[in-house]
């Protein structure tokens, strides 16, 4: 092998991915693994697919696919930083206080707080994906508590409650708040309550004008 070329990266240097690769110029293109050296580059924080290519007569080509961030952990960092969340509920990098485009979440546990590790509550990690795919993770909402998995909360930057409740069967209310938003103007209210099916407790926050 002569050549190691990349694709697809954004976010990870070439040299890290052709380091953690294990590929070596000079070895016999033949007897290289691609399978491992798949494996090894899943390790990556940042990579949710790696594709490795013989490309005779003297190249392996990596080709990758990062994850996309989708949340930002709250209540874990490095002094108080939070860190991004990507799909599958891995952790990737330390969010800057000026570099907070996503949905904050706390209340969720994870195996260190160490970019790379992983969120342990899957079923919160899928809420947090199907609030992405929603377009919902850029706002209006500001934070997401699991603290309660009983009363799953959403807050807004000023502090409007709406309470989704238990996190089994969230689903179905997250619908119906977006179903409710294209009717209510959210600065008008103090609270919403979804937890009960097929109806929403409004608590206003002043007198509504109709």
């Amino acid at each position: 092998m002569q050549e190691i070329t990349v694709r697809g990266n954004h976010h990870i240097s070439v040299e890290e991915i052709k380091q953690k690769s294990g590929l070596r110029i000079g070895e016999n293109l033949l007897r290289i693994s691609a399978s491992r050296t798949q494996k090894a580059l899943l390790s990556i924080a940042w990579v949710k697919e790696a594709y490795v290519k013989r490309v005779y007569p003297h190249t392996m080509q990596i080709t990758i696919r990062e994850r996309v961030p989708i949340a930002a952990l709250y209540d874990t960092g490095e002094q108080g930083k939070p860190v991004a969340i990507a799909e599958g509920g891995r952790l990737l990098y330390r969010v800057a206080e000026d570099e907070r485009p996503f949905l904050s979440v706390k209340g969720i546990e994870f195996t260190s707080s160490d970019p790379s590790s992983v969120l342990t509550n899957k079923e919160a990690t899928k809420v947090v994906e199907y609030l992405y795919n929603l377009g919902m993770s850029e706002g209006p909402f500001s934070l997401m508590d699991f603290g309660n998995p009983r009363e799953v909360t959403l807050y807004t930057p000023d502090e409007l409650r709406i309470i989704l409740g238990s996190i089994e069967k969230i689903r179905p209310r997250i619908d119906a708040l977006v179903a409710l938003l294209a009717s209510i103007d959210l600065d008008d209210y103090q609270s919403i309550d979804l937890r009960f099916e097929g109806e929403a407790i409004l608590v206003p926050r002043k007198a509504v004008k109709r």
